[in-house]
């Protein structure tokens, strides 16, 4: 009977799980441990897992519920290794565990990019915050029985300081591309001038 709540949504269910992490990529590292090369594609010898972000065990009931659009934000594109290694540890947990910080902001950040260009709705419920929305969708809160995130202040808090940076870096650009708008602007009003 429960075999009956996993989705299954064939090739191109596949497809959209690895497009939301490689995009349009045949062949990426696998961004969990970033050393196993992943494929993806029918005519492959080492063809990409999609691991579950919080184990089947743990979401089984949640899974039910959601549409195959929806459920792909659910999967990670990794390697056979990887997805085994991750047992019935939350992906994020997994990632903190193993002391690869900085392929946890990787993959929170595309993960987080696509979610939203899918599902903006649900993004702005969480007040677009990106721990928020990790925390509403992977929480203890949604899987009170061991499947949610377990390290949840030093995991919410890089995902914090990573949305931090990235609008940092966004306003730094805004800054340039303003400043740059102004300096034309300026040149073509003296261009303009009669005397």
């Amino acid at each position: 009977m429960e075999d009956k709540k996993r989705k299954r949504g064939g090739s191109d269910h596949r497809k959209r799980i690895w497009s939301w992490m490689f995009g349009t990529d045949k062949k990426a590292p696998c961004p969990l441990c970033g050393e196993c090369e992943i494929f993806c594609g029918e005519n492959t010898t080492s063809p990409f897992e999609a691991a579950h972000i919080v184990a089947y065990m743990y979401s089984k009931d949640d899974e039910a519920e959601r549409t195959l659009g929806d459920h792909v934000f659910h999967m990670i594109p990794c390697c056979k290794t990887c997805n085994d290694a991750t047992g019935t540890q939350c992906i994020w947990d997994f990632l903190f565990l193993a002391s690869r910080m900085h392929l946890l902001r990787i993959v929170a950040w595309r993960w987080f990019q696509a979610y939203k260009n899918n599902l903006p709705a649900t993004v702005e419920a969480a007040q677009g915050i990106l721990w928020k929305l990790v925390d509403n969708l992977f929480g203890q809160s949604r899987y009170p029985n061991g499947g949610g995130i377990v390290y949840r202040e030093e995991i919410y808090r890089a995902l914090y300081m990573l949305q931090l940076q990235k609008l940092q870096e966004r306003y730094i650009k805004l800054t340039n591309e303003m400043s740059e708008t102004c300096r034309e602007s300026d040149v073509v009003a003296k261009s303009l001038r009669f005397i």
